[in-house]
Formats: C-alpha cells, sequence, structure tokens
C-alpha cells in the first residue's frame, strides 16, 4: 500500500466531536490532489466541513485500533472532478 494523505470530513461541520461517528476519512494519493479535493470542498457555505488529518486523527475517527480491521478504500470522483478515495473499516474477525 502506498501513502496515503487524508482529510476528516463531516457534513455537519468540524465543530462535532470525533466520538459522534459523523465524521468520516478520505485518502489522497498526493498532497495535490488532497489540496483540489479541499479548496472544492472545505467549505460548505455556512460551515467548515473538511480539513487535513494526520493517520493518527484517522484511525481515531475509524475506530481501528485492533489488527483484525481492515482500512478498505474505495475510489470516488466529486462533482468537480477531483478524485479520492472513501475510507472504510470491515472487521476481519469476530
Amino acid at each position: 500500500m502506498t501513502r496515503k494523505y487524508y482529510v476528516e470530513y463531516c457534513r455537519y461541520g468540524l465543530n462535532i466531536t470525533h466520538s459522534s461517528g459523523r465524521h468520516e476519512v478520505m485518502a489522497f494519493d498526493s498532497k495535490k490532489e488532497r489540496k483540489a479535493w479541499l479548496d472544492a470542498n472545505e467549505y460548505n457555505g455556512q460551515n467548515y466541513v473538511a480539513q487535513e488529518c494526520t493517520l493518527k486523527t484517522a484511525i481515531k475517527i475509524l475506530g481501528v485500533d485492533r489488527p483484525w480491521h481492515r482500512w478498505n478504500y474505495t475510489r470516488q470522483e466529486d462533482s468537480r472532478g477531483n478524485n479520492f478515495y472513501h475510507v472504510w473499516i470491515s472487521q476481519t474477525k469476530n
């Protein structure tokens, strides 16, 4: 897996706590792609809804602190043509 650059996103605004379960994580192949996506999507007209985040913050948001959690990346494109990965977790152990 190549290095990813992360963004935390919450459509209700970044003032919502991570423990609310409302935050999502987006991943990008380069800082340039991440910046382009943030330039187009970080503000929704009322609130700041996205910002850069570290891998440590992404882990906290996703609640992934066990070795049996698997990171999944689904490639998507926003309405402006910017590519990103939606990150989600699956469990490999019951």
